[in-house]
This record gives structure tokens, sequence and C-alpha cells, in this order.
């Protein structure tokens, strides 16, 4: 089965928004879903961010996807390259428009992508049904 790991946002923790719901309804459906938590903390810098990633996530296989949100994109970005891990997938949620630190093995398409705010339940709901039609 698919795993997925869902990365939260800079503001909050895994508790807010979105997460827990999205979780909760890919786990009914089958998928294995882990969900990385930090507490909100708005000075963290990124090496915070990927090192606490080293050590609460751990990719078993090419079939995972990740679904990040906010700062939690661009840090789990960083994390998979500096971890060289190949994935299947990536979804950012309101990520980033322009990164601000070169992400040199990184697919150009990804640097260039522009992430846009839409309501939260309707992203979450857009991306479970992708998943369910396409994985």
């Amino acid at each position: 089965m698919t795993d997925i790991i869902i990365v939260h946002s800079k503001h909050g923790n895994s508790k807010n928004h979105w997460y827990e719901w999205l979780r909760h309804n890919l786990t009914l459906e089958g998928y294995d879903v882990s969900l990385f938590n930090l507490e909100a903390n708005d000075h963290a810098q990124i090496d915070e961010w990927v090192n606490e990633m080293k050590q609460q996530l751990h990719i078993r296989k090419k079939d995972t996807y990740f679904v990040t949100h906010g700062f939690g994109s661009i840090a789990a970005l960083k994390f998979l390259e500096e971890t060289h891990h190949h994935i299947e997938g990536f979804f950012s949620i309101a990520g980033f428009k322009i990164l601000s630190f070169p992400l040199p093995n990184l697919p150009s398409a990804i640097l260039s992508t522009h992430a846009y705010h839409h309501h939260r339940n309707e992203v979450a709901e857009s991306l479970q049904n992708y998943l369910r039609n396409c994985i």
C-alpha cells in the first residue's frame, strides 16, 4: 500500500488545520499515513525542521507521497534533497512562490512551481479524491 507523509506549516503543528482530518480519511481508505509534528515556532530555521524530519520520518519505499503545507513544503524538499530518498509524488499546498536557497538536485518543474492558497477543506478533499482515483 502507498505511504503518505503529511507535513504541517510553520504556524501551528499537526493538530491544527486539516492534517488530522486528512490522515484519518486516508487511513480509512487503506493508506499508511505518517503525520510529521513540530511544535509551532515562528523563529525555527529550516535546519531544525530537517533534523527533526530525519528523526521522525522513515521513507520505506518509492511508493511514498508527501503532502505539505506552507513552510513544511520547503523543509520537506530540503529533507528529500539531503537524504537522497526517491519518492513517487509531492503535493505542496500554499507552499512557496520563490525559493530563497538553492536545491540543485530537484527537477526544475518543482522549483518553478507557484503554489496558490485555496480553501483548506477544498484542497484536502481534492487531494483525497486524486489519491483515491489515481494511485
